[in-house]
């Protein structure tokens, strides 16, 4: 689950750079006629949970970073937060949404490496409450860079 969400904001966060980059919707949302002629849906959705219109790959850290987790909370679970911390504490993620750490992430030579770490405890109590340390990371072209 948290694999997946990470794949698939990787994916979509690539896109952001053509968007910008290639297609120049950069601070304005395409007409519906240019939003035809477009792929891809959620390139241009409202959303800050699934597209932003702004160059987040070439500005400070801590923008890309916010980018990154919301991205990552709309595949995760949608456009409500509130559902993450639940979900998260079922497969045993510690402290929830906000227990996940980005800032390893980065934008170099044109690819995303979308890195994430947290803690995880055993799906089965062993009396000890352990914690193991986990990083996912996924690499994806960053397209029109």
């Amino acid at each position: 689950m948290i694999s997946h969400a990470l794949f698939q904001s990787a994916q979509s966060l690539s896109l952001d750079s053509y968007s910008l980059e290639v297609l120049g919707y950069e601070g304005e949302q395409p007409t519906m006629e240019e939003m035809a002629n477009a792929w891809g849906n959620s390139l241009f959705a409202s959303s800050p949970y699934y597209s932003t219109d702004k160059k987040w790959y070439s500005t400070q850290k801590f923008h890309m970073n916010t980018v990154i987790k919301d991205r990552f909370i709309g595949y995760l679970v949608g456009e409500n937060p509130d559902d993450a911390d639940d979900l998260l504490d079922y497969v045993g993620v510690e402290n929830g949404l906000e227990g996940f750490d980005f800032t390893a992430s980065e934008v170099e030579d044109g690819y995303l490496t979308l890195t994430v770490n947290y803690q995880q405890k055993f799906l089965f109590d062993f009396g000890d409450n352990v914690l193991i340390d986990m990083e996912q990371t996924v690499k994806v072209k960053m397209w029109g860079l």
